[in-house]
């Protein structure tokens, strides 16, 4: 099973051009645009979680309702976000966890089974096949 949230190492922080609330974290060769209020810094442990997650209908995830609880490439101010980050006790609690630790099933995420392609098709033909009422 992939790993779609996992504890990893933010390798550095970049600023984003003309953006004051916003920086780009960036680990492993990902990029994801955090909150400057989040005070992400390098060296910190974070839930790095990945494109396709799929978040449980929960309050905290309210934020993602809009793309169905489903997260998505997205660009912000330019700058490309493939993910999202949390500090660790944003979302777990208390605990030990170690780099490279999968933290997908604690997190109740699960991975989209459309690709982008195969969403808006199906998305398309229940428009299309949708019965109007007499």
């Amino acid at each position: 099973m992939r790993k779609l949230a996992t504890i990893r190492k933010v390798d550095e922080i970049r600023s984003i051009e003309d953006a004051d609330a916003i920086e780009l974290a960036v680990f492993g060769g990902w990029q994801v645009v955090v909150k400057k209020a989040q005070e992400i810094k390098p060296g910190m442990l974070v839930v790095y979680c990945e494109i396709d997650s799929v978040f449980p209908e929960q309050q905290q995830y309210e934020f993602l309702r809009q793309d169905k609880f489903r997260l998505r490439t997205k660009k912000f101010r330019g700058a490309l976000s493939q993910g999202i980050v949390f500090k660790i006790d944003e979302v777990l609690t208390v605990g030990n966890y170690g780099e490279g630790e999968d933290v997908t099933e604690i997190l109740g995420i699960s991975r989209s089974s459309l690709s982008g392609m195969e969403a808006r098709c199906s998305i398309a033909l229940r428009r299309c096949f949708t019965p109007i009422p007499p």
